[in-house]
């Protein structure tokens, strides 16, 4: 019942490559029972997490579930080759009461996110989740990536906050839902969590989304975007959202959060969306 210990890496390259394996590949810390989970922190040089590795915390008692802290010069996260999760995760599992750990990641440079790599926080029990606070220079997400918060249960997704100098986010033809996200998904009932980004320039193009949404009785979070310059281009992929939105799935009795967007410039074409 006791806490767990916490897991320290300092390296100057760490590449974490599940190797589309079934079985997990990467960095852990649990809270099994009543004890918190340890936190995790990872200093290196550059960071590759590939088919299904993780660098993650997780909670499936009444425990917390500790912090993950990322610190690097660069961070690539690609899900091609598996489909098991890929990424960055803090969760507390269905049938757990403890919260989510938080997330915090800074990338000094580069930070790129594809084929369903993710960096997340998952409240699937009746704990809530636990916040994502991710920043980089230029940060990149295509094909199904994502920065999000989810509850799928009672607990409360957490707040997801971005900030770089370049935000891009397509789904380049997949099809795949692509973005900074909160959900309250189907079979949640509670809220989902705020989403706030911050960036010189934002370009959503193609399916790429700032959004959150609820599809139970709990409500979506508000969405806040402050740019200098604000590109939205659905180029023809609809019915995906391109664009940023706080909604209500159908089925769903919550409300929509609020959306506020404060820029510069901003530039919208073929199905792009602000709602």
């Amino acid at each position: 019942s006791g806490p767990g210990g916490s897991v320290t890496i300092n390296v100057g390259a760490l590449s974490v490559d599940g190797a589309g394996s079934m079985f997990t590949t990467g960095i852990e810390a649990n809270a099994t029972s009543m004890g918190r989970a340890g936190q995790v922190t990872v200093n290196a040089g550059s960071i590759t997490i590939t088919s299904g590795g993780l660098v993650s915390s997780t909670t499936l008692g009444s425990g917390a579930g500790g912090e993950v802290s990322i610190n690097t010069g660069s961070l690539a996260i690609d899900g091609a080759g598996t489909t098991i999760e890929t990424g960055i995760e803090a969760n507390a599992q269905p049938g757990s009461t403890g919260t989510a750990g938080s997330i915090a990641v800074t990338a000094t440079g580069a930070l790129t996110l594809s084929s369903f790599g993710s960096i997340s926080s998952n409240a699937l029990g009746t704990g809530d989740g636990g916040s994502v606070e991710v920043t980089g220079k230029s940060i990149d997400i295509e094909s199904g990536g994502s920065i999000a918060s989810v509850s799928e249960g009672s607990g409360n997704g957490g707040a997801v906050t971005d900030n770089a100098c370049t935000l891009k986010a397509s789904e380049n033809g997949t099809g795949l839902c692509t973005g900074i996200t909160s959900g309250a998904l189907p079979g949640s009932t509670g809220n989902a969590g705020s989403v706030v980004v911050s960036a010189a320039s934002i370009a959503l193009t193609a399916g790429g989304d700032i959004a959150s949404s609820t599809s139970g009785p709990g409500k979506a979070g508000s969405v806040t975007v402050s740019t200098g310059s604000l590109t939205i281009a659905g180029d023809g992929v609809a019915p995906l959202l391109t664009g940023i939105a706080s909604a209500t799935e159908a089925g769903s009795t919550g409300d929509a959060g609020d959306v506020s967007v404060n820029a510069n410039q901003i530039a919208m074409s073929t199905n792009g969306q602000i709602n």
